[in-house]
């Protein structure tokens, strides 16, 4: 009986895995956004996380100082 178990487990497992990567999408511009401002936002903004609208609101407010690569993403809308 346990060997049924595990292969019921292996089998739902192997379902739902199937399940998460077909449902997977390319990346948003948010999501780009978020990779690339990721160290910034903790460096810059760490006093006001996890609120993602103070966190925005501060990223906005220190642009000058985040970098290129995250200037980049911003500069992108």
């Amino acid at each position: 009986m346990p060997h049924v178990r595990m292969i019921l487990s292996v089998a739902l497992l192997s379902v739902v895995s199937t399940a998460a990567l077909a449902s997977t999408s390319a990346p948003t511009l948010r999501d780009k956004q978020q990779a690339a401002c990721a160290g910034d936002a903790q460096k810059l903004c760490a006093d006001v996380m996890p609120d993602v609208d103070k966190v925005t609101a501060c990223m906005q407010e220190k642009k000058a100082q985040v970098s290129e690569g995250c200037r980049a993403m911003y500069d992108a809308k």
